[in-house]
């Protein structure tokens, strides 16, 4: 018994791996018995298999995909990849016939081991393949910086520009100088693309063990419509209020308010996105998630998750139509099931490829109603987009948008019963492309980072560009930097603006500061007296709001700790939010009953007293929201300052190995800001009068940005 693979010992994936590779593998069966396989690897968190199990008939082979998720940061040249892949095929034969490929395995690795074949496969990183058009090595030469410089006929003025024009030469040569420095560097530690395998099922389990206790003398027969379904919305809108600076809500076209919905959301930050769904979905209707029918078995457990409204999923069978049971029960009723076809939460640039099975559910559903004679003969699907503007930190922003329905109808069966497998992953296929209009999604990290950048320099944090645009901004910067646009018009343009804006965020991440903290300099040259006057200034603002907001912070620095703590200790980006919130509410039940207990008793045990202190509570932590934004912003601005102080006045303190003059550091990221806003702003104009749809939309969006250079034309 043997396979045969396309390849002999190893799978090479082809440089840049700041992108998402994806290598193929055929699979060949060349015996008479069909064989199982099964694909192992020492990195599951690193790379995505589809699909890892299946069985090949005789004579018959398979293609499996492999997927390296983006890495944040390009290895060395020299770097060597550890990962290696394990290839396990068995014979299916005698009682192995009747199993599905789980408990088949289950049992060949328990009962049958020496059956069982191994192929072994090591990684290897290839350079990348490099064109006569656009040599890998090659940066490209920086263009003349856009500046306003006013004409002259006299020859001093002449001499003047001729001047200014050769720094600017040589203050963009040593810019491309320390490109090719860091291109030469050491090795840096590489940060793996966190894809935690713990999906929805996990997280929704742990959420409603927590909320046992508060909702358990709630419990109703009727699923996720109830008490406990009411008492669990509140908590999320709770959840979300204490969590989020803002919330925006886009319906891109309107949600019914009754009938069955199938719904289809990226899953990017664990608990919060189905916390996200419950509190935001219009009408306020309940909806329905998916849990892994075990837990049902539970006895408080799977009394808690029904009353909620989740529904049991048995992976086990191979009937669609009992794997669906409970899915097309509700879907009768007229309720709503969200689902996460990505099947896990992730850090990424991109979403993960979708799975297919909120598209078996809607055929199988669709299959049940072209069996009755009455009721709904469609069901609509609609995607949607969560999109986080930093998903690990507390008080960021979020933008929650429902996409226009995609509808399935009874006639699309025809097409399903000639080719399920076509048309399920057609359907599944559409379904991603709606939730990709409604989030953002670049190519690898270094597009994802100079984006950012790109778009900070411009337009200033998430607070300066409207929610309800946040997205659309994000993802044209994504489009203007895209590897793929590097070919088309503009190429050296892009590229070098590209690189630029990478450097300005490494020099940035080495003095701890963000490109909004040193805009103020950008026309104005980086003084003692300058720095000094903006640390005493923000310092006096903060201590006179402090007065008002101090009792909040005393009274709740055990979460402000606690959520210090996580930041430092959770290793999963995509974890942090969710631990906030499960390990805040663990402490929130002791620490807010002692508090009442103490004031209670403060206040001597009385009726009266006692009303008076819960009504205190919930307005205190109203009072103490209200204010926390605005000082928190001011703290952050603080901190900033005392940075730029600190780097002004010694001159010498640095933050990063590289960056041992901290002065020297700062001065060039003001320069580098200004060069970087001036060239975004004019590849932007250039782009749009070129006719580029994402150019053009950035012009409309930020006019005022864009006068200056229009007039210049006139």
């Amino acid at each position: 018994m043997s396979i045969k693979l396309d390849l002999e010992n190893s799978i090479t994936f082809e440089r840049p791996l700041t992108r998402v590779v994806k290598q193929n593998i055929r699979i060949e069966n060349p015996n008479s018995t069909p064989i199982a396989f099964k694909v192992k690897t020492t990195a599951p968190r690193l790379y995505c298999v589809r699909p890892n199990s299946d069985i090949i008939g005789p004579n018959q082979s398979a293609e499996i995909q492999i997927m390296l998720q983006a890495l944040k940061e390009e290895p060395a040249a020299d770097a060597k990849c550890k990962d290696k892949f394990l290839i396990l095929s068995t014979l299916v034969e005698g009682p192995l016939e009747s199993m599905n490929i789980t408990d088949l395995w289950n049992h060949v690795e328990k009962e049958k081991k020496s059956s069982i074949h191994e192929r072994k496969l090591r990684c290897v990183y290839s350079p990348v393949k490099q064109t006569n058009d656009a040599p890998a090595a090659e940066v490209a030469a920086p263009a003349p910086v856009a500046r306003e410089v006013k004409t002259s006929t006299t020859s001093s003025n002449d001499k003047e520009v001729a001047e200014k024009l050769k720094l600017m030469e040589q203050e963009l040569l040593k810019y491309k100088k320390e490109v090719e420095t860091l291109r030469d560097a050491e090795p840096v530690i590489i940060e793996k693309v966190q894809i935690k395998n713990n999906g929805l099922p996990v997280s929704i389990l742990i959420l409603f063990a927590l909320l046992a206790i508060a909702v358990a003398y709630f419990l109703q027969k009727k699923q996720g419509e109830g008490k406990t379904y009411i008492t669990l919305q509140y908590l999320s809108r709770l959840a979300l209020w204490v969590y989020f600076r803002k919330i925006k809500i886009i319906c891109r076209k309107p949600v019914p308010a009754e009938g069955p919905l199938l719904i289809a959301a990226n899953h990017s930050n664990m608990v919060l996105d189905p916390i996200v769904l419950i509190a935001t979905f219009p009408h306020s209707r309940p909806c329905h998630f998916w849990a892994l029918a075990r837990f049902f078995r539970i006895p408080l457990v799977g009394k808690i998750l029904k009353s909620a409204g989740v529904l049991p999923v048995d992976t086990k069978t191979h009937s669609n139509a009992k794997l669906f049971e409970s899915t097309i029960q509700s879907l009768d009723r007229g309720a709503v099931v969200a689902l996460f076809p990505e099947g896990t939460s992730y850090t990424a640039p991109n979403h993960l490829p979708f799975k297919d099975g909120i598209s078996w559910a809607s055929f199988e559903y669709l299959t049940q109603l072209a069996s009755k004679k009455d009721g709904p003969k469609s069901i609509s699907i609609i995607p949607v987009g969560i999109t986080y503007s930093t998903k690990n930190r507390w008080r960021s922003e979020a933008v929650v948008e429902y996409g226009e329905p995609i509808i399935q109808t009874i006639h699309d069966l025809e097409a399903f019963h000639e080719e399920p497998k076509a048309v399920v992953k057609s359907l599944t296929d559409r379904i991603a492309k709606g939730v990709e209009r409604s989030t953002i999604n670049s190519p690898d990290w270094d597009t994802t980072n100079a984006a950012r950048e790109a778009r900070f320099v411009l337009f200033g944090d998430s607070r300066g560009v409207r929610l309800e645009e946040y997205v659309h901004v994000s993802q044209s910067f994504v489009g203007l930097l895209h590897p793929e646009q590097t070919n088309d018009l503009y190429k050296k343009e892009r590229i070098e603006l590209k690189e630029q804006l990478l450097l300005f965020s490494k020099k940035l991440k080495s003095l701890r500061l963000n490109a909004c903290d040193i805009s103020m300099y950008e026309n104005q040259e980086i003084t003692q007296t300058k720095a000094t006057l903006r640390l005493v200034s923000t310092w006096i603002g903060l201590l006179i709001q402090i007065p008002f907001f101090l009792p909040g912070i005393i009274i709740n620095l055990p979460f402000y700790i606690l959520g210090r703590l996580i930041d430092s200790y959770e290793p999963y980006t995509e974890s942090v939010a969710q631990d906030k919130l499960i390990f805040s509410f663990f402490l929130a039940l002791p620490f807010y009953s002692t508090l009442i207990c103490l004031l209670w008793k403060l206040t001597g045990y009385g009726l009266f007293s006692l009303i008076c202190v819960c009504m205190l509570l919930p307005i205190f932590a109203w009072y103490h929201m209200a204010l926390i934004d605005k000082n928190y912003d001011m703290l952050k601005q603080v901190i900033a300052s005392w940075r730029i102080f600190i780097a002004v006045t010694t001159g010498n303190i640095g933050i990063d190995r590289d960056w041992t003059h901290s002065r020297e550091a700062l001065e060039d990221c003001v320069r580098l800001r200004r060069w970087c806003r001036d060239h975004t702003k004019l590849l932007i104009y250039n782009l749009a009068k070129a006719g580029d749809p994402q150019a053009k939309y950035l012009v409309d969006y930020g006019k005022p940005l864009f006068k200056s250079l229009e007039e210049q034309e006139d």
